[in-house]
């Protein structure tokens, strides 16, 4: 299976998660997560994500929602898993608006954990250098469960000679840094 996928309600192909998840189950894989950008859903859509995707869990199959946190310029994105009720703006906001970058990274890690959320980094230092993974604690490293060390970089309109980009460095690094996640591809 896949846990970084797009959609329709955000920047993905024309379906939406219920084709995708059919798609995936067709393919014969075992579990499919939509992971649309929190910035690009609205509330109907990310309401209709939950709903597809539990209509399409079976046995046999496993379909997730889940949605992809733009965090803090320069910072990355965090897929978040578990958490129902989104924060649908560009960037993470805590209730604190005079937080400075670095410690609204720390914030959104904490809210993840205190929600009962997983996450895992996409893409690590496409779109920001995730501060190097320098923000490790034990209930952080309990809500953050990967890294993505592959990925096609095929968003629509993407142009194909991006190829597969490896992000196993990032990878090891967070592991370097204390963090048990996962490999992802």
């Amino acid at each position: 299976g896949d846990v970084h996928n797009h959609t329709r309600y955000s920047d993905g192909s024309a379906g939406s998660p219920a084709d995708a998840f059919a798609a995936a189950a067709a393919a014969g894989a075992d579990y499919l997560a939509t992971s649309d950008h929190n910035f690009m859903l609205t509330r109907q859509e990310w309401e209709a994500s939950l709903l597809q995707a539990a209509a399409a869990t079976t046995n046999d199959f496993a379909a997730l929602a889940a949605s992809e946190y733009w965090i803090a310029s320069g910072y990355g994105e965090i897929i978040v898993f578990n958490v129902e009720d989104i924060r649908l703006k560009a960037n993470y906001r805590s209730p604190r608006a005079s937080l400075s970058r670095h410690e609204v990274i720390g914030a959104v890690l904490d809210d993840l954990a205190a929600a009962g959320g997983i996450g895992v980094w996409p893409h690590p230092g496409v779109y920001g250098d995730l501060d190097d993974f320098d923000h490790w604690s034990a209930e952080r490293d309990e809500a953050m469960a990967g890294v993505e060390i592959h990925n096609y970089g095929s968003y629509l309109g993407a142009p194909a000679a991006w190829g597969v980009h490896d992000y196993e460095p990032a990878y090891q690094l967070a592991l370097s840094r204390g963090w048990h996640v996962m490999p992802l591809a």
